[in-house]
């Protein structure tokens, strides 16, 4: 049996299986009235940039959704704040309306009545092509219903979504940074600029991109701080959150690049590919360049478990 779930809660889906016929999360509920009945489901994210995403699917009166595990009965929903990334990545028309709902139980059909907590519209509130981040209040909330959902319905035509990165925590006293990035790039060296109040606790996290290896973390008060002894053309993330006087943290915005390339400066040298990702839609090497008529050749693929181009 599934025991209620403590808050904060995060999930990345990293732990659950990839694919339309592998099991779902037992404490964890999903659903949809397609004829095709595995949407959602865990796959890897097409942007490679996330790992394990969920998989959503809309159409004409085809809806997907995901339940979370029961809360706590001693969380009050009224003290929340639920965020997730969403991804929608090719060109079709999207009006899909997502909603975040709290259910009665652990499922959804057409025309089951539920409370909504907060909703967006695709087409208006993602930006095409890249990961962004949905926040919601619910300190508003008083009803009664404890399984909180994320709820796909389709607009006039289908689309494909990916979401990632679910976060159920304690609403905080404070403000998200307003904006985030890195900037003046030298082959050891990145600056995090934060936009936001000077004298805020800002927490500021660097990982390799690739690995998710934590490099540093820092607390600043300033609005600009340098992270030093980084390796050269390599791929960085930096996260930012605001640290709230009750020590809550906001949910984080995040920023990548890279950092500069040196030339080749000893032989012999060797590059063997082992350390690069495979696939003809991420990132090459950045101190390397390659291209082809139709854009994607040469990439990077794995032949009898060794790496190759």
């Amino acid at each position: 049996d599934c025991a209620p779930m403590p808050v904060p809660l995060t999930q990345n889906f990293e732990n659950f299986a990839t694919g339309s016929t592998a099991a779902f999360h037992p404490c964890w509920s999903k659903g949809t009235n397609y004829s095709y009945t595995a949407y959602p489901y865990v796959t890897n994210d097409p942007s490679n940039t996330n790992g394990k995403v969920l998989y959503f699917y809309t159409s004409g009166s085809y809806y997907s959704y995901v339940v979370l595990p029961e809360i706590d009965e001693n969380v009050s929903i009224n003290r929340l704040q639920l965020s997730f990334d969403i991804l929608r990545n090719d060109s079709y028309y999207y009006s899909t309306k997502f909603y975040v709902a709290a259910l009665a139980d652990g499922t959804y059909a057409s025309g089951t009545a539920f409370d909504t907590l907060g909703s967006f519209t695709v087409t208006a509130d993602v930006t095409f092509g890249e990961w962004n981040t949905q926040v919601f209040d619910l300190t508003s909330y008083m009803g009664t219903n404890r399984r909180l959902a994320i709820l796909a319905y389709p607009g006039s035509q289908y689309g494909y979504y990916y979401i990632d990165n679910i976060d159920l925590r304690y609403a905080p006293t404070c403000d998200r940074p307003e904006s985030v990035s890195l900037d003046n790039a030298t082959p050891s060296t990145l600056t995090v600029n934060i936009g936001g109040e000077s004298g805020n606790n800002y927490l500021c996290l660097l990982t390799e991109t690739n690995s998710g290896t934590l490099v540093d973390s820092v607390v600043t008060t300033a609005l600009a701080y340098t992270f030093t002894d980084l390796n050269p053309g390599t791929k960085y993330t930096v996260s930012v959150s605001n640290i709230c006087e009750d020590g809550n943290l906001t949910v984080p915005l995040t920023a990548t690049t890279y950092t500069e390339c040196v030339p080749i400066n000893e032989l012999p040298y060797v590059q063997n590919f082992e350390d690069l990702e495979t696939g003809s839609n991420v990132d090459f090497d950045p101190c390397w360049s390659k291209g082809a008529t139709n854009g994607t050749y040469p990439y990077v693929s794995t032949v009898n478990n060794s790496k190759r181009v």
